[in-house]
């Protein structure tokens, strides 16, 4: 008898406590008010006084290390950059193997080799003393890790311009590429590509390089120091003979093109890091060029000054992101993503309806909508899918939005690939044996292409469907469910995730796109999916999925529960029908956990991708989101079936 009842005991202590319907729609009500608080109003001349939500995305303070430097390497101070408060941060950060994160991944207990070494440089120049812990255990692990010859190339162009990596190591870039109708064509790489590369190969044919003294030098970082040695003793580190460009030349063909691809807020491009490269360009040219700001009528100098400007308002002023690396503006998406999760409860909001006005008032002519600032020039199709869900939410509750919703869709329509998926920014920007054998040397330092993926093909799917697009009615949609079934992973049943981490993101994703566009959840393909899904929930009730994953498929759907990826599953699980059941209670506990602990959620590990295995992306408006956007799908759906179902 005593046996029984200590067994009882100990099933009753250990079962799932229910979930309380109260507790989820307090924490909805809390949510909602926070998403609210977090709005802003914009200043800029035909959206003045409309709503917009703005939580800027970063990827790693060595940003900030890298920007010091670089503010070295141009002579210029700034009055805004606290080098101590940097020094502080980075002594807070590091690991204790003596690395730093490029971004924080929980699940991993090692940082990256690249972060580590532009941070241990940045300290350098502040003059910390080498000998100290700080700089003897990163110096250890740079050493373990292979040194200075195992950076990305990014790293060492970095290094080049200090005279620590000879240039005739780093790859020459044919101008030719830059040249309209060249077979070499850069419109055939991603997006991103063109912007960094312009710059990167101006510095690389001028083999530029500074010497500013023993704090700016990385000997100590070879692991074969006769390597560097030799360089310097062979006066490679000095910069080779220079000439004075005239206005026909290469040279000044690739400066104007970097002048012609500043946006207005001052960035190249969009990034801060191609405008700093593109600044360290610009201000050489003018130097050997003495009539340069004639020529170009002054716009050198003012591109200089608008690039400073739009880096310094990045890295310096961007709330949550200050000193973490905000690379870029994301705005467009944050609204999009607000305004879909507080739409949840409230679409007919004059609030919302402001942030809908917003966005169609930064509408492209040719239907799409950009990520934020500066992006206006190449719109892409997940901000546009997003935005057509918030949009159409809007319209269904008082109209108005009718004609940006239809050029948005029919824009999405014309940028769908041959495979039948979408990528970002491009259509069929696959690459060719030609281009990637030329770019081989730089894929350490970005994707190249961009290429269909499953996640934004399933946005996109979401999207059209709102419109009344099935697979009934459209070969559009048919075509994009043929992709999904044909890039599903055999093996797991899950789908890779291009731009978040990662076969979470893909499936989920992916999973809800396939049934808003008429697939049942009963199908194999889906089924195999979910069954994969529901496998890899944690014993804390919530789902988690390390960066490692990208190189180890072992690890797909394994890691530390975050709140984001939780909700993934969660809109996931319900959207199948399955919100009656223990593993989306679980997860619904989870959140609810989450947000009462710390009084919203925050994800402990980055979930966002930059590109897969080299950059990743922390967004901090994901876990304001898409918590509140699962959890009021999940009490909508109990509320409309209600019976549970044990797994």
């Amino acid at each position: 008898m005593i046996r029984i009842l200590v067994l009882l005991c100990l099933t009753l202590s250990s079962a799932h406590a229910a979930l309380s319907p109260t507790d989820v729609t307090s924490v909805i009500e809390r949510a909602r008010k926070i998403n609210l608080d977090l709005r802003e109003k914009d200043t800029q001349k035909g959206s003045e006084g409309k709503d917009y939500w703005n939580l800027p995305s970063y990827l790693g303070t060595h940003y900030l290390s890298q920007y010091q430097l670089l503010l070295a390497w141009l002579g210029q101070s700034s009055t805004r950059l606290n080098t101590l408060e940097l020094r502080s941060r980075l002594a807070a950060e590091q690991l204790s193997d003596g690395s730093w994160y490029a971004i924080a991944d929980t699940n991993l207990h090692s940082g990256d080799l690249n972060a580590t070494i532009l941070n241990y440089l940045a300290l350098k120049a502040q003059g910390a003393p080498l000998e100290s812990a700080l700089m003897s255990k990163a110096r250890a692990y740079i050493l373990a890790k292979g040194g200075m010859e195992k950076a990305s190339i990014f790293t060492k162009i970095v290094a080049a311009l200090f005279g620590n990596f000879p240039w005739n190591e780093i790859p020459t870039i044919p101008y030719l590429v830059f040249m309209d109708g060249s077979p070499y064509n850069m419109s055939d790489f991603g997006q991103w590509i063109a912007p960094h590369l312009m710059p990167i190969a101006y510095l690389r044919s001028m083999e530029l390089s500074k010497d500013l003294g023993p704090n700016y030098t990385a000997d100590e970082l070879f692991t074969h120091p006769a390597k560097i040695a030799a360089f310097r003793a062979n006066g490679r580190s000095q910069p080779k003979e220079r000439h004075f460009p005239h206005l026909l030349s290469g040279d000044s063909m690739l400066i104007n093109k970097i002048l012609r691809i500043q946006q207005p807020a001052g960035s190249m491009g969009g990034y801060t890091i191609a405008t700093l490269l593109s600044i360290a360009a610009l201000d050489d040219f003018q130097t050997y060029m003495p009539n340069a700001s004639e020529v170009l009528s002054g716009k050198t100098k003012r591109a200089i000054s608008a690039g400073f400007t739009y880096t310094e308002e990045m890295y310096l002023n961007s709330g949550e992101g200050r000193y973490k690396g905000v690379t870029d503006d994301g705005r467009y998406w944050d609204t999009a993503l607000m305004g879909i999760s507080l739409s949840e409860n409230d679409a007919a909001s004059a609030d919302l309806r402001s942030a809908g006005e917003y966005l169609v008032s930064r509408q492209s002519n040719n239907g799409g909508f950009a990520f934020g600032l500066d992006f206006e020039y190449s719109p892409d199709t997940d901000d546009t899918a997003e935005i057509i869900i918030f949009l159409n939410r809007l319209n269904k509750s008082g109209g108005g939005f009718e004609k940006p919703i239809l050029s948005a869709a029919k824009w999405l329509k014309s940028m769908q690939n041959s495979d039948g998926g979408w990528g970002a920014f491009s259509r069929n920007n696959t690459g060719n044996g030609l281009l990637r054998s030329f770019a081989k040397d730089f894929t350490d330092s970005a994707d190249l292409f961009d290429e269909s993926s499953p996640d934004v093909t399933g946005h996109i799917l979401e999207a059209l469907s709102g419109l009344g697009m099935t697979s009934q009615n459209s070969k559009t949609i048919q075509r994009a469910m043929q992709y999904l079934h044909a890039t599903q992973d055999p093996q797991l049943g899950a789908w890779f995730g291009r731009w978040g981490i990662n076969y979470i993101y893909g499936t989920c994703a992916a999973t809800v796109g396939l049934i808003r566009a008429g697939e049942s959840p009963g199908t194999p393909a889906l089924n195999k999916a979910i069954t994969w899904l529901r496998s890899r929930q944690n014993s804390d009730g919530g789902f988690g999925e390390t960066t490692a994953s990208y190189d180890d498929k072992k690890l797909a759907g394994v890691g530390l529960s975050t709140p984001s990826q939780t909700a993934w599953a969660l809109i996931t699980l319900t959207e199948a029908g399955l919100a009656s059941t223990d593993t989306a209670e679980k997860a619904a506990s989870y959140l609810v956990t989450q947000f009462n602990a710390g009084k919203k959620w925050s994800d402990p590990s980055t979930v966002g991708t930059g590109h897969p295995s080299i950059v990743y992306m922390n967004y901090p408006s994901y876990p304001y989101v898409f918590p509140l956007i699962a959890l009021s799908r999940y009490q909508r759906a109990l509320n409309q079936n209600g019976n549970h179902q044990a797994d």
